[in-house]
């Protein structure tokens, strides 16, 4: 039998140790894989009657039936620590495996112990859902929440093109929101969704909304024109309170009402505001667009414009009134003195020096004091303010005055700017030379760039 071992099917009950390591399994291993299966119980209680379970083999006794089949003498702690329970399959008789016996005819239909099981889970998982959600339940929301949500909902509504109210009533609910916060109405123009809602506000509303905006905001232009969020209001508020029906000439009302908003818009842009203003990135931008608006007078621009490029020192004793001229027709004026002159250009350096630091070239309007101090700066001066600008040359292509500055700062600056400004400039040769102000500044490089 050793050296031809019969077939694993025909195995009797008890087999050596020899053949088990020849790869066939014990009676007690069959009835382990078996009590897995349902309709096994009549099984592992016939190997359970075969081979007697001592105390210490913890294996055999889950193989057995379990703690509570198998240890009928076992302590009562010991029960949990039974594994699998064959005794309960469909079918089986229980003989010889204890107390487990008498279980399994109790449960004989597993099926309806399991639904029963699960009907008792799912009861007291309803019970437990709805206790957590009495105990989970959402918050109300402050007072603070509940208008910030009221305003996002109108907000959301005045941008949609398809509403079904009028845009002044949607406003009209907005400003009244808006009055019952704690802080103030400049300070929620400082943020994100307030600077949104409030040029929304600007955009859509009537004339006597934006009036009334413009008088709560007018004190604190100056804080708002330097802030990230707050300078787009102003940009706003010079858009639109300043703005009549095209298709119609503006009566003498409106006319008044315009000019009075612009008036009350540019008070804040005067001496000391106006040149913290100027040098701020934020801040010019807003002057820029101040400079170039259709709906401010050319006076008015030109009185800024000289308040940060003239020093005052020339200015006093000037005879005109400030903005009557331009800048460059003060600086050629026949009764300059030289003394003013030199003045007035050593400040220019000065201003575009700081505009240089500030990293102001983008916008036009510095520009023209490049151009007013390039056409009079000697070789020197246009040596040492190349020497700090030319990294930030092609921005100065984006207006007339700004190319005609760079044509008189390619004459003085080394072969290593140009190369550097050539290889800022790669791919755009073609725009640049077909453009009507750009042109004579390509003429310039192709005679002032060598072939090395």
């Amino acid at each position: 039998q050793a050296s031809s071992p019969p077939p694993r099917i025909l195995l009797p009950p008890l087999i050596s140790f020899s053949a088990r390591l020849r790869g066939h399994r014990s009676p007690l291993a069959m009835a382990k894989k078996a009590a897995r299966r349902p309709g096994a119980g009549k099984a592992a209680g016939e190997a359970g009657r075969g081979r007697p379970i001592k105390k210490k083999d913890k294996k055999s006794k889950r193989a057995a039936g379990g703690s509570k089949g198998a240890g009928r003498g076992k302590k009562a702690g010991q029960k949990k620590k039974g594994g699998v329970k064959p005794g309960l399959g469909k079918g089986g008789s229980g003989k010889g495996v204890g107390k487990g016996a008498g279980k399994a005819a109790t449960t004989a239909d597993p099926e309806a112990a399991s639904k029963k099981r699960g009907l008792k889970r799912s009861a007291s998982g309803a019970e437990g859902g709805e206790e957590q959600a009495g105990k989970k339940g959402k918050k109300p929301l402050s007072a603070k929440k509940q208008r910030r949500k009221e305003v996002t909902k109108l907000y959301s509504e005045l941008i949609n093109n398809s509403r079904d109210r009028k845009s002044n009533l949607v406003v009209g609910e907005i400003l009244e929101l808006l009055k019952q916060r704690s802080d103030t109405l400049a300070e929620y123009c400082s943020k994100d969704i307030g600077s949104r809602v409030v040029q929304a506000c600007l955009k859509w509303g009537s004339n006597e909304q934006r009036r009334h905006l413009l008088t709560v905001l007018k004190e604190h232009i100056q804080k708002m024109a330097v802030d990230r969020y707050g300078h787009m209001v102003v940009l706003k508020l010079l858009r639109y309170v300043a703005l009549t029906s095209k298709e119609r000439k503006p009566t003498d009302e409106e006319s008044k009402a315009r000019s009075q908003n612009i008036k009350d818009l540019l008070e804040s842009f005067r001496g000391k505001n106006l040149h913290a203003i100027f040098y701020h990135r934020h801040g010019c931008r807003v002057i820029n667009s101040i400079y170039y608006s259709e709906a401010v007078k050319k006076t008015e621009r030109r009185r800024m414009l000289q308040e940060v490029a003239v020093p005052q020192s020339v200015a006093m004793r000037r005879s005109e009134l400030p903005g009557t001229k331009e800048l460059r027709q003060l600086l050629h004026a026949e009764d300059l003195s030289s003394e003013q002159r030199t003045s007035m250009m050593e400040h220019l350096r000065e201003v575009a020096e700081k505009a240089v630091d500030k990293e102001l070239l983008g916008f036009d309007v510095v520009h023209l004091i490049f151009q007013a101090f390039c056409e009079d700066a000697t070789e020197a001066q246009l040596k040492d303010l190349s020497d700090k600008c030319m990294a930030g040359a092609p921005y100065l292509l984006s207006s007339k005055p700004g190319a005609e500055a760079l044509l008189r700062l390619l004459g003085v600056a080394t072969a290593k700017q140009r190369k550097a400004l050539c290889r800022d400039l790669k791919g755009k040769f073609a725009a640049l030379a077909m453009n009507s102000v750009d042109y004579i500044v390509m003429m310039r490089l192709a005679f002032t760039v060598d072939d090395t």
